[in-house]
C-alpha cells in the first residue's frame, strides 16, 4: 500500500514508479490483483488524487488485457478481478439489505406500546 500512496509523488510526465508496479503486476498474477485492489482503495478514498488512481487503474487493466496474465486454474487476471468485483457488489447489496432489516427492527421496537 505505501507504494500506491507514493504514486502521488511520481512524475506525471514519466511515471517511473507506476511503470515499475505495472511491469511487476504483468509478470505476477498475485501482484496484479493486490495492486488492483490497492489502487481501487486509494481511488475510493476520494480527494485530489482520484484522477491519478483512475488513470493508473485504467493503465493496469489495459496492460493486463494485452498480456493475458494467467492465475491459478487457467483464469486470466482480468477474469479473476471481474469475479472479485462482482462479489464485492453482491456484498454491498447484502449489507444494504441488512441495514434495512436492522432499521425496521429498531423502528418496530422503538414504538411505544399501544
Amino acid at each position: 500500500m505505501p507504494l500506491t500512496i507514493a504514486l502521488r509523488y511520481d512524475s506525471p510526465e514519466e511515471p517511473h514508479l507506476l511503470n515499475f508496479l505495472i511491469s511487476r503486476a504483468v509478470s505476477c498474477a498475485h501482484i496484479a490483483i493486490e495492486l488492483f485492489w490497492y489502487l481501487t482503495t486509494e481511488k475510493s478514498v476520494g480527494g485530489a488524487h482520484v484522477r491519478l488512481y483512475t488513470d493508473a487503474l485504467a493503465r493496469l487493466k489495459a496492460e493486463l488485457a494485452k498480456e493475458k496474465t494467467e492465475f491459478e486454474g487457467g483464469w486470466t487476471v482480468g477474469e479473476v478481478i471481474k469475479r472479485q468485483e462482482s462479489f464485492v457488489v453482491a456484498l454491498h447489496g447484502l449489507m444494504g439489505e441488512a441495514k434495512k432489516y436492522q432499521n425496521r427492527l429498531r423502528f418496530k421496537h422503538s414504538r411505544p406500546p399501544a
